[in-house]
């Protein structure tokens, strides 16, 4: 089992795994008498080729792309600017989000020195992992790496040095129980791991709001630009990161929010928990030429010094230095049920004032209060990391996966959340240019995905799909959230799946509706996700479904929101029409940019080091072994009418004796017989099942994989092969599984009666996962 996510619809398949045929509906023809059998299936085969091409160059016919852009993926793409209800609306490059801007492998910065941590199945490991990210730290850094094998951690981890990566073997082989008794002394901004902070005494939030002031910005600027005017720039260098920093303005809190949040004089510098109502923007400079400075990224929100004074500060230069280049990846974190009376406390993995971070192939399972939690930071990528299962869903700040929280350039890529509140939230107005790219949200029923407090700037939604309930809204939420009111400035949703299952307020739907002089990009939505303009919170009227459209479409505004008005200024392109190309906005702007797909994991630093989906692909997956003699890690029910147990006898003392799994082939199609469940993990991988088994007589089953069931639901099954068995011996027989649905998991292996009714009997020594 992996978690690694994005595979293709596949129809059931039938393998053959002996001697007996299955080119024929008959199962009692010899072998040597179906030539003519093998020559039919040759031609259906042949011919069932060819249609499968003619229904590729149809859908590659069917397919289409936005005014928005022209090019292709071989020649770059490029933004076009399209004239509608008399406005200009053009995309803006979100290339720059992530670790190091997307141009270097994720921890590529940091030195292969690396530490290896030994431990025992069960042990705690919290000591020894400290011990280990202190050495490194006194050395300059490195990479501490963790076994495989099933370890404990009974208190936070804090990484409060630069240059630190953390890997496991994977996050199908290393696996951390975080103990009931684990109580973090902070409840929000302290993780299992904490990058940046070291509770109780860290503390990195400061960074902007407590730095030198190095200069002013002399005049307004726009959106995208990348050079700026300083009214002096003796102070700067090239390689110097800076931060321009803009408090609110009273007449911008009175449009935005009634008057509801602080705002600032010109000689007012926010300093405290109020800095949360400031535009933030981190850049290094790269040339300066006088009082004109050249940033390395665009900024993404207009600013002028007539509203409030733009400071730029140099946070390298105050007392909360942010850290750089710090990571997790190739591990899992499993949490018991908290102990004690009280609500569950804490995060799995919290970034905090970091520049330049990482997690990858990381699995989260039971978080008790949010699962990744990336505040105050910037340029961190988030990549093949899965969020399920909740202790508290209550509201109030429980049951969040990913949680961006006063932090910009952020990466999340191909990232799946399950049975939470919310499955991605994006708050603050220090939040900006934030990449959601190829996410799946499952079963979110009670919020789905959304910006939530103060508006977030230049947001994309790109590939998301929202299934079971899960929907997207970024729109005005009043004063919920302790006074959210506008939480979006602007952004883009882009190539939206999705399923039709109903849920909370909008279901499945997407909802987006920025401030008034914000703007939006609604560009390709499946048929299967409705899209609504809304005008007030929370799903009241006056509401309106946007109609299917393949031309660029603006409605007009809706009434009743106060305070602010809607304005009408999201642009609507292709909704209800699937095929929009390029399938990845972001993937597409950052080969454009850069010429690179985007990064993985780096494999450069010896073995042992946590598998990259480039590593996956050449590499075998571990084998999980699901039932073995009687153990194993799977939980197994038996249908006791046509299964049991049958124990075998040992000669050896203080052995125990082996049991094999009987089944009796008497029940009617699609009968339960055997049912695995593996409790600790849902996975996205898995390429087959391997059985050890033997059978009185020829008969055949079917496997089905289970997706992981939710509270409110029936489990659903899904993918399904079927298989043959004959060998009167002990056999091993590998069945290769149909691929999963893109981002989809299972945690569930069905063994199912064909129907037949055979009368054999089979019985299986072991079940395994490869």
């Amino acid at each position: 089992m992996h978690g690694r996510l994005g595979q293709s619809d596949q129809a059931p398949t039938v393998r053959r795994l002996s001697v007996w045929t299955q080119a024929a509906d008959r199962h009692d023809i010899p072998v040597d008498a179906q030539d003519g059998h093998r020559r039919q299936a040759r031609l259906r085969s042949l011919l069932h080729a060819l249609m499968l091409a003619a229904t590729a160059a149809c859908t590659a016919a069917e397919g289409w792309q936005s005014q928005l852009l022209t090019g292709s993926d071989r020649h770059g793409w490029t933004p076009h600017a399209v004239d509608l209800g008399g406005r200009s609306w053009s995309l803006p490059d979100f290339s720059y989000a992530g670790y190091r801007q997307g141009t270097v492998a994720l921890g590529n910065a940091v030195a292969c020195r690396v530490m290896r941590l030994d431990g025992e199945d069960g042990e705690d490991i919290s000591a020894a992992l400290t011990a280990g990210i202190r050495e490194l730290a006194r050395n300059g850094g490195g990479i501490l790496r963790l076994p495989a094998g099933q370890f404990r951690l009974s208190r936070s981890i804090g990484i409060d040095a630069s240059n630190i990566a953390i890997e496991g073997a994977g996050s199908q082989r290393t696996h951390l129980t975080v103990a009931a008794r684990y109580q973090p002394r902070d409840p929000w901004d302290e993780g299992v791991f904490s990058f940046g902070r070291n509770a109780p005494d860290g503390w990195r939030q400061g960074w902007w709001s407590q730095a030198p002031e190095v200069t002013r910005l002399a005049e307004a600027v726009e959106a995208g630009d990348e050079i700026i005017r300083v009214t002096s720039g003796r102070s700067l260098r090239p390689g110097q990161w800076v931060a321009l920093t803009q408090a609110l303005w009273p007449a911008a809190s009175r449009r935005w929010s009634g008057g509801d949040w602080p705002a600032f004089d010109p000689d007012q510098r926010p300093t405290g928990h109020d800095r949360l109502f400031t535009l933030v923007y981190l850049r290094m400079v790269t040339d300066v030429d006088g009082d004109r400075i050249q940033l390395d990224a665009p900024l993404p929100w207009p600013m002028d010094p007539a509203n409030n004074p733009i400071r730029l500060v140099a946070p390298d230069q105050g007392q909360a230095r942010m850290l750089e280049d710090v990571g997790l990846s190739g591990l899992s974190v499993s949490f018991e049920a908290a102990d004690g009376p009280e609500r569950p406390r804490g995060s799995a993995v919290v970034f905090e004032g970091v520049r330049n971070g990482w997690l990858h192939d990381v699995s989260i399972h039971n978080i008790r209060r949010t699962g990744v939690r990336i505040t105050h930071s910037a340029r961190v990528t988030v990549r093949n990391t899965l969020i399920r299962g909740m202790q508290d869903g209550g509201g109030g700040g429980w049951g969040y996966g990913f949680d961006v929280f006063a932090a910009q350039d952020i990466l999340l890529h191909e990232t799946v959340t399950e049975w939470l509140r919310h499955g991605v939230t994006l708050s603050r107005l220090p939040t900006s240019n934030v990449v959601v790219s190829g996410h799946r949200s499952i079963g979110s029923t009670m919020d789905g995905d959304d910006s939530h407090h103060s508006p977030v700037q230049q947001v994309l939604f790109d590939r998301h799909e929202g299934v079971r309930g899960a929907g997207l809204r970024m729109a005005y939420r009043g004063d919920k959230s302790n006074g959210a009111h506008e939480t979006l400035a602007s952004g883009v949703v882009w190539n939206a799946r999705g399923d039709d299952s109903p849920g909370r307020w909008y279901g499945h739907g997407v909802v987006v509706d920025p401030l008034d002089v914000g703007w939006a990009l609604v560009v390709g939505v499946a048929p299967q996700r409705r899209v609504f303009q809304d005008g007030r919170p929370l799903g009241r009227p006056p509401m309106r479904r946007v109609p299917e459209t393949k031309d660029p479409l603006r409605l007009p505004a809706l009434p009743g929101r106060n305070p602010g008005q809607a304005s009408g200024n999201v642009y609507y392109e292709g909704i209800g029409r699937p095929g929009l190309q390029p399938q990845s906005l972001y993937t597409a702007q950052l080969q454009t940019r850069t010429g690179r797909q985007a990064a993985r994991y780096r494999d450069d630093c010896g073995q042992g080091a946590a598998p990259s989906p480039a590593v996956e692909r050449t590499e075998p997956p571990p084998r999980t072994r699901l039932y073995d003699n009687g153990s194993g890690s799977a939980v197994v029910r038996l249908n006791n009418a046509h299964a049991g147990v049958q124990e075998q006898p040992t000669d050896q003392p203080n052995t125990p004796r082996a049991a094999w799994i009987r089944i009796e082939d008497r029940a009617d199609a699609w009968t339960p017989l055997v049912t695995l469940r593996h409790p600790r993990h849902a996975s996205g991988r898995v390429d087959s099942v391997r059985l050890l088994l033997r059978t009185s007589r020829p008969a055949r089953f079917r496997l089905q994989l289970a997706e992981p069931s939710l509270p409110h639901e029936t489990r659903m099954v899904g993918k399904t092969a079927t298989f043959d068995v004959a060998a009167k011996q002990w056999t091993s027989v590998s069945v290769p599984l149909p691929s999963l649905d893109h981002g989809a998991v299972f945690d569930t292996l069905v063994l199912k009666a064909s129907g037949q009714k055979t009368g054999a009997i089979v019985e299986i020594r072991r079940i395994e996962l490869e």
